[in-house]
Order: structure tokens, then C-alpha cells, then sequence
């Protein structure tokens, strides 16, 4: 059985995933508005897996870290990293709120 953090979680993937078909499925290329949402999602999607659900893996383990935690790591860094390059190269205005571009930047 999925917990609480899990299940908004595997929710949240979906919605993404969601927003990523609509952002890629029109005939003209790419929707801007439906990538724009799927871009903060992401970024948003990414600071609550290292801020709330690395660290609850890693307590309840007892403190030993999560074998896949450091895999994560890396793959949330190179998306956050081609996700705010992705804003500069379409001139997008950071999104105040968006603290992982705004640490990069």
C-alpha cells in the first residue's frame, strides 16, 4: 500500500506526463502554455522529491541513505539543468517561485 507522499507523488507523475502530451501533441510543434505548466510542474515535482521524499526514505530506513537516492540525484539535476536553460533559450521569465532555476542561475 502506497503512503501519503507516494501516492501524491505517483499522482503528480501522472498529471506531468499529462501536460507533456498536451505540450507536445498539436500539428504547429510545441504548445508553449502547456509546456510552460509541465516545465514548473517538473521543477516543483523535483524540489519535493529531494526536499520531503529522499530524506523520509532515508529516515525510515534509519538513517542509511536510499541506494537510489544519489541516481535521483544526478537525473533531477540534469533535468533542472536542461529545464532552466530551456527558459533562458525561449526568454521565459523565471517564475519567482521557481527556487532550483533560481539557485542555478
Amino acid at each position: 500500500m502506497l503512503g501519503p507522499i507516494n501516492h501524491f507523488l505517483a499522482e503528480d507523475h501522472r498529471r506531468l506526463e499529462d501536460l507533456r502530451a498536451r505540450a507536445s501533441a498539436g500539428p504547429g510543434g510545441l504548445d508553449l502554455n502547456a509546456y510552460g505548466e509541465f516545465r514548473a510542474g517538473l521543477l516543483r515535482h523535483i524540489g519535493m522529491e529531494e526536499s520531503i521524499l529522499i530524506p523520509a526514505a532515508q529516515r525510515a530506513r534509519g538513517g542509511e541513505p536510499v541506494p537510489v537516492a544519489a541516481k535521483l540525484r544526478l537525473d533531477h539535476a540534469a533535468l533542472a539543468a536542461l529545464l532552466c536553460a530551456s527558459a533562458v533559450a525561449r526568454n521565459h521569465r523565471r517564475d519567482p517561485g521557481d527556487l532550483i532555476c533560481s539557485q542555478s542561475a
